[in-house]
């Protein structure tokens, strides 16, 4: 009985001081918890992003890989609408803004250079007079006066063809910078034959869906990032722009996603047809220290996001490295 209430007189005792250091642990447990939400100096917060259409997935995408970086922060992202661009940096709506053109569209404002994709020339697959085009590929003087010219041109008067069904040009959306940077390259001014489209998107179902259709269309949509070959119902054409009737190689760039981005990772391609996306905001931007760490962490992680979604590393960025 002795040595049995001897072993059992500490066993109380250390059960005693068990419970007693459980109940000073949780006691501990909510200071320390208390302490930490104090002493935690990451940031905490909310922004949003406002993004013209076409760049709107890759906005999102990138907003979600850095939630998940920092899940203190919110972001939003919504469809910024061509129209309501200027009201809604004129009213500050959005604490960022990814906007896109030829150029900086906001030189004023605060920015960094994201992604670039293409104008490439595009006609329909089964387009009449294919073979010869493939060939020959497409003169710049041809092509504006396929643009300009304010009568209805057959594919006979484009090429040496006996067709005679009709060319249906397509531009971008109005005020789009795909609509003004192919008007810019050209030179011209819309023809009343020429039809604007709503988005890249339905620029790309117009092209892929009339035998006749011709129009520049943003690398991301012509080429299919699952094989990297040209996109369904579309074929790339060659500009000929040394106009000697050939298909020269090195306006041959168009037969893969690869072809293409090694010529313009070399500078080749004409800078008029290279669209530039960018994240822009005021100096005086709500919510600065969120939107820097956001820009910072674009600057490190973006890489997989841009080549996921079809764009092109900018040249600024892939010459530094």
């Amino acid at each position: 009985m002795k040595r049995f209430s001897i072993t059992v007189f500490p066993a109380l005792m250390i059960s005693l001081m068990i419970l007693s250091g459980c109940g000073s642990d949780k006691n501990n447990d909510g200071r320390d918890i208390q302490n930490t939400e104090n002493e935690d100096n990451s940031l905490r917060g909310k922004i949003t992003v406002g993004a013209v259409q076409e760049d709107f997935a890759l906005a999102n995408q990138l907003a979600s890989g850095y939630v998940s970086y920092n899940k203190n922060v919110i972001i939003d992202v919504e469809v910024l609408e061509l129209n309501q661009i200027e009201s809604a940096i004129e009213e500050g709506r959005y604490n960022i803004y990814l906007l896109n053109g030829a150029g900086n569209p906001k030189p004023s404002m605060e920015s960094q250079i994201i992604a670039c994709d293409l104008m490439v020339l595009c006609v329909n697959f089964n387009n009449p007079a294919l073979q010869k085009l493939v060939i020959r590929g497409l003169k710049p003087s041809k092509i504006k006066e396929i643009f300009a010219t304010p009568s209805i041109l057959k594919w006979s008067d484009i090429v040496k063809t006996d067709e005679v069904s009709p060319v249906k040009a397509y531009l971008g959306a109005e005020k789009s910078s795909a609509y003004n940077m192919v008007r810019s390259f050209l030179g011209i001014n819309q023809a009343p034959t020429v039809t604007a489209s709503l988005s890249d998107q339905d620029l790309y179902n117009n092209i892929s869906s009339n035998a006749g259709a011709i129009g520049f269309l943003s690398s991301v949509f012509a080429f299919d990032q699952n094989t990297l070959f040209r996109s369904n119902g579309l074929y790339v054409l060659p500009i000929d722009f040394n106009e000697n009737n050939v298909a020269d190689d090195n306006e041959l760039i168009y037969d893969d996603f690869n072809i293409l981005k090694k010529a313009y990772s070399s500078n080749s391609y004409p800078d008029g047809l290279v669209r530039k996306h960018y994240f822009l905001w005021n100096k005086d931007v709500q919510q600065k220290e969120i939107v820097d760490d956001f820009i910072l962490w674009i600057n490190e992680n973006s890489s997989a996001y841009i080549e996921r979604n079809g764009f092109f590393q900018p040249l600024t960025i892939r010459n530094s490295e």
